[in-house]
């Protein structure tokens, strides 16, 4: 699998906001790579059923012998091609909920955190979509944070970014780690492990959001003519305090 690198490397020992200036997560949100959980999905179902089809081959050649000495069929199934339908199917799940049966599939593959609660696939169905990403400034949140806005039918909501080896369940438990050491070659996993995934624990609902007059941004410690060109100065009312931040589009590259 090749995967897009991120334009991150952070620290193992600290958190993406603890490591980087406003300046720099201002960069990140304009083109870090987020966790490409479909690619990923794709690579750990290919190479299951890879194994599979193995497994199988090598218990038909086997059949295949016994049956030559005693005269009977080598046991071929229809199991065959339906375990191989199966997997195949898999690769396709996009934002939808996943089936029973593909779920099933993707928990023998150890990828069921893929989709399943604080995954960013079953975020984006429950809090709708990821419409930006936002970095708070400094003096306006609890020091600088990288986060993403969720629109959808709840509200909206942040939810802070941080590496994906830090908070996605693929990194932190050991049977989804050893999936994921598996199927990836060294850069490949680094590369994920880089890329930027959300912590649900830590999201909160936005009560409003608006962008900032032209007199307000005039007023910014900051001078506009510094900040990126696509970012847009927003403020967020959160438990009836405001919150100075940028607003930036998700890149194209990116979902979230």
């Amino acid at each position: 699998m090749t995967t897009n690198l991120s334009a991150l490397t952070a620290d193992n020992g600290l958190s993406i906001s603890a490591q980087f200036s406003s300046h720099d997560l201002q960069t990140i949100a304009r083109d870090g790579v987020a966790f490409q959980s479909i690619k990923v999905m794709e690579a750990i179902v290919e190479a299951e059923q890879s194994r599979i089809q193995k497994e199988r081959m090598a218990w038909r050649i086997g059949g295949m012998i016994i049956g030559g000495l005693f005269g009977i069929g080598d046991g071929f199934d229809a199991t065959d091609l339906l375990t191989g339908l199966a997997v195949g199917n898999l690769a396709s799940l996009g934002h939808e909920v996943a089936s029973h049966e593909q779920l099933e599939m993707l928990k023998q593959c150890k990828a069921d955190w893929l989709v399943t609660a604080s995954s960013p696939i079953e975020l984006a169905r429950r809090l709708g979509a990821p419409r930006f990403r936002v970095v708070m400034a400094k003096g306006s949140w609890k020091g600088a944070q990288l986060l993403s806005l969720h629109q959808g039918a709840r509200g909206d909501y942040l939810i802070p970014l941080d590496c994906a080896h830090r908070c996605a369940h693929g990194f932190t438990d050991s049977a989804s780690h050893a999936a994921l050491v598996n199927t990836f070659e060294a850069d490949n996993y680094q590369a994920l492990a880089n890329q930027l995934y959300p912590i649900e624990s830590q999201a909160v609902r936005v009560e409003s959001v608006r962008k900032l007059t032209k007199a307000e941004v005039a007023e910014m410690p900051d001078s506009p003519s510094r900040q990126p060109s696509i970012a847009e100065p927003v403020v967020f009312e959160l438990d009836g305090q405001s919150h100075i931040g940028q607003r930036f589009p998700v890149p194209i590259h990116s979902d979230f």
